[in-house]
């Protein structure tokens, strides 16, 4: 029960853009994880966030080492229904589709197309909206504008049903990129506003980055100087709270690790 408790905190320091104190409830569980088969959600829980976390500071080779723990782990569970390891498996392979997503496209729409055919051996409520949503986002670097609006426009859909405000904002954000690519002005500035209301409602500082530095492009657009010169210093402020977390985080990382060397 303790090391759920520190997953759930540690995840909701992580929404909030507070890398550093989630970074520290998670090793706080992490701490008190063993093999043993009792503890099998809470160690793919925290290892699970961590690889997210890890990305995040772009400690790609610890994130990868996280999540395959968690991989091997599902896989060497005994599950009393086979299905099961699916729900395991299947953000599992989102996971890794987000980390080959920085700099190999092709290898990201597998993992997540696999995932996606994992979805049908349990109900699920939730991957299947992060995967069209991811999907979406990879054919639009791709520059394949149709195949990505219907991917995030699947994704969008399914809001109703699950009601996850950071990831419609993400849908949004990225229909905004495809509107801004159509020249589709009025359209991109509604989804974006959707966004930035969410986002604000929320407190989400890491979302309202992002939110900022497309309100100013948008401004640059349309040649709103005033309005680009307010949304920059928002953006800068944003930014400089946001990494001062992160860099507090990167720190202690980097003494954890001389820690362990010596």
């Amino acid at each position: 029960g303790l090391i759920l408790c520190y997953s759930d905190i540690g995840q909701i320091y992580m929404k909030m853009g507070l890398i550093d104190e989630s970074m520290e409830f998670f090793e706080n569980g992490l701490n008190l994880l063993n093999d043993s088969d009792e503890l099998f959600v809470p160690f793919f829980k925290i290892h699970y966030h961590l690889s997210e976390v890890y990305a995040d500071l772009n400690f790609t080779s610890k994130a990868y080492e996280m999540i395959n723990t968690c991989i091997d782990r599902i896989n060497s569970y005994h599950f009393k229904d086979k299905n099961r390891k699916y729900i395991y498996l299947a953000p599992s392979s989102i996971i890794l589709g987000n980390l080959y997503s920085k700099d190999n496209t092709t290898l990201a729409i597998e993992h997540y197309n696999k995932a996606l055919k994992m979805c049908k051996y349990f109900n699920d409520v939730i991957y299947k909206q992060k995967i069209f949503y991811s999907l979406g986002v990879e054919y639009l670097k791709l520059n394949d504008l149709k195949r990505s609006e219907e991917y995030l426009l699947k994704a969008e859909k399914l809001y109703d049903n699950i009601r996850g405000d950071i990831r419609l904002i993400n849908i949004k954000l990225g229909l905004y990129d495809i509107h801004i690519e159509k020249n589709d002005l009025d359209s991109a500035y509604d989804n974006l506003m959707i966004a930035k209301d969410l986002a604000e409602k929320n407190s989400l500082k890491k979302e309202l980055i992002e939110i900022y530095g497309r309100l100013s492009n948008y401004a640059e657009i349309t040649n709103d100087m005033e309005k680009g010169y307010l949304y920059n210093k928002k953006h800068i402020e944003l930014i400089s709270n946001y990494y001062n977390s992160k860099n507090q985080a990167l720190i202690n990382e980097k003494r954890e690790t001389v820690l362990e060397l010596s």
